[in-house]
C-alpha cells in the first residue's frame, strides 16, 4: 500500500463519516417526528451533502493518477472533508432544543451552514 492509498482511505473515511452523520440525523428526526416536524430545507441540505460528498470522492478518484502523498495533500483533504462532517452534525437541532420545526432551526443557522458548505469548494 502506497501513500496515495492511505490518503484515499483517510479521505473516504472522513466523507463516510459525513454521510453517516447526515443519515443518523435523518433517522433521529424520523423517530422524533411527532414533536419536531422535518422541513424541506433540511431534507434538501442533507441531499446536497450526500451529492457533494459523492462528487468530492469521485473527483478525488478521477485525479488519483496525478496525486502524490505529502503533508500538504493531507491538509487539503482535511479542508475538503471536515466541513461536510461539521454540517452533517449541526444541521439537525438537539432533541431537547424545543424547535417546532427543523426548518426553524435551519433558518436560524443557515449562514454558518452555507459558509461551511463553501469551504470545500474554495479549497478544491
Amino acid at each position: 500500500m502506497d501513500g496515495l492509498d492511505f490518503l484515499f482511505s483517510l479521505y473516504s473515511l472522513l466523507l463516510g463519516l459525513a454521510v453517516a452523520h447526515a443519515m443518523t440525523g435523518f433517522a433521529d428526526s424520523w423517530v422524533d417526528r411527532t414533536r419536531t416536524a422535518l422541513g424541506a430545507s433540511t431534507i434538501l441540505l442533507g441531499l446536497l451533502i450526500l451529492l457533494r460528498a459523492a462528487g468530492q470522492w469521485t473527483s478525488f478518484w478521477d485525479g488519483r493518477g496525478g496525486l502524490a502523498m505529502d503533508p500538504w495533500k493531507v491538509l487539503v483533504c482535511l479542508g475538503m472533508a471536515l466541513p461536510y462532517i461539521f454540517i452533517a452534525r449541526v444541521m439537525f437541532p438537539r432533541t431537547d432544543a424545543g424547535y417546532a420545526s427543523i426548518d426553524d432551526y435551519y433558518l436560524e443557522n443557515r449562514r454558518a451552514l452555507m459558509t461551511a458548505l463553501l469551504i470545500p469548494t474554495c479549497v478544491s
